[in-house]
């Protein structure tokens, strides 16, 4: 199974906007930076907990694995994954008899008619791992976990729309609350999205997403696309915009 997705949701701030930042490789992307690993060790702190029970401070100088190499975590960072833990458990028990799944795979190809890949997976080019999600009588939870240092905005947050489509496709249960624990932030901000809301994004963003398939999709540089892209210095679309940028800016005609 392909570990990442052409179109991942967690770069959807991106492709969305840039449909040719998709077909940009993998290789040093954001998982390899330290702080990355750092988060990538807290999730798999959290999942296990979750999983198994007791408390975080267990893996308080434990070697955890993670892609970018062993991480041995801090108590101050093993706190801020303890605040993720009882976030989810107090939402598990208030809803009682939910059922909860953790790491996630969710696939979105069918909401938006994308071609499957070969046997035995049969993914498309746009799937992910959902954090947390718990399916009980009322609704579905999407958590997701951020421990990094730059606050993410919940409402209508493209990752978890994505994701949301998944879950449907899978479970068909509605409203879904989606939510973003943030610790360092102190923010655990969540909202519940209907089903005709859901379906009504997806039909909007239905043609950017069929866009960043294609091998030749252009670039479009953008604030919110470019801010964070690992092609940022490299991009000779993004150069050239911000030249004439700056041309306009001091009343130049390019």
């Amino acid at each position: 199974m392909t570990d990442h997705a052409k179109l991942s949701p967690s770069q959807s701030h991106r492709w969305l906007h840039c449909p040719g930042s998709a077909n940009l490789p993998w290789v040093g992307r954001e998982e390899d930076l330290k702080w990355a690993n750092i988060g990538t060790a807290l999730h798999e702190v959290v999942s296990q907990v979750l999983r198994t029970g007791g408390k975080a401070d267990r893996f308080i100088g434990q070697v955890v694995d993670t892609v970018g190499g062993p991480i041995v975590p801090t108590a101050e960072q093993i706190a801020l994954a303890q605040q993720n833990i009882d976030w989810v458990l107090a939402y598990k028990q208030r809803v009682q008899h939910g059922t909860m799944v953790l790491e996630c795979r969710v696939d979105m190809g069918r909401q938006f008619a994308l071609p499957e890949g070969p046997a035995p997976e049969y993914q498309s080019a746009c799937f992910g791992t959902a954090d947390v999600v718990i399916v009980s009588e009322h609704e579905m939870l999407i958590a997701d976990h951020k421990f990094g240092f730059v606050p993410v905005e919940v409402i209508a947050n493209p990752q978890l729309l994505l994701y949301a489509l998944g879950a449907l496709d899978r479970w068909d249960r509605t409203p879904i609350r989606l939510a973003i624990l943030q610790p360092k932030q102190n923010s655990f901000c969540d909202y519940v999205v209907e089903r005709a809301d859901l379906l009504e994004w997806r039909d909007v963003h239905r043609a950017a997403v069929h866009a960043a398939l294609a091998p030749d999709a252009p670039r479009i540089p953008s604030d919110a696309a470019c801010r964070y892209c690992h092609d940022f210095n490299h991009c000779s679309v993004r150069i050239e915009w911000q030249r004439q940028a700056m041309l306009r800016e001091f009343g130049v005609t390019p």
